[in-house]
């Protein structure tokens, strides 16, 4: 973890190319996850491009899918990956392996706590993650630090990317949402504790 953290809150920067259709949306459900468990106060997360312009709206058909599922991206306004941001996120979440490349190559220490969001899930998923503290920032920190220690040992047997869906079909959006809410299931169990109950999830 960034050793500038100590106070118990912790950050997630999810990053794509231009930050208008999968990191915003990424980080929407995410959010919504830390919602449902009342951890507003201890987990933040947004969201960059590392080719993006600065306050760009999010795509329509993202928009449209999140309010579907009772999250607010109408407000979104594009932001690019600074090595600030990188250096204050205890997490990385990037849509491909280029971009995870690329953000783990800013800064010292930035790779052990850089993945895609597929990678992570699938490393999280095979981590010994049974003995994790319920309580956070500990499991958050020791979920992340599982899965790191568990890369090397854990070759990926599928896609690590998720595909960019900005400028095709809406049911090319569709595939990519329903992808990235399970995947993010996986992820918030493990790194946030198991939801309190399923009623009112924004994905329910």
């Amino acid at each position: 973890m960034r050793t500038s953290t100590n106070d118990g809150h912790r950050q997630v920067l999810v990053v794509c190319t231009a930050n208008i259709a999968r990191s915003p949306l990424v980080a929407a459900v995410l959010g919504g996850h830390v919602r449902l468990r009342g951890l507003d106060a201890h987990i933040e997360v947004c969201s960059a491009g590392i080719a993006t312009r600065r306050d760009d709206p999010a795509a329509e058909p993202t928009v449209e899918i999140a309010r579907r599922w009772g999250l607010a991206l109408e407000e979104h306004r594009s932001q690019p990956v600074t090595d600030e941001l990188l250096a204050t996120s205890d997490l990385v979440v990037t849509m491909t392996e280029r971009q995870r490349d690329h953000c783990s190559a800013r800064g010292r220490g930035i790779g052990t706590r850089c993945f895609t969001l597929p990678e992570l899930a699938r490393l999280l998923d095979s981590a010994e993650l049974a003995d994790l503290p319920a309580h956070l920032p500990a499991r958050f920190d020791d979920a992340i630090r599982a899965a790191h220690r568990t890369r090397p040992f854990s070759a990926a047997t599928g896609e690590q990317d998720v595909d960019d869906p900005y400028g095709r079909a809406y049911e090319h959006y569709v595939v990519m949402a329903n992808r990235i809410a399970g995947l993010l299931m996986t992820v918030s169990e493990a790194l946030l504790g198991p939801a309190p109950t399923a009623d009112g999830h924004p994905l329910a």
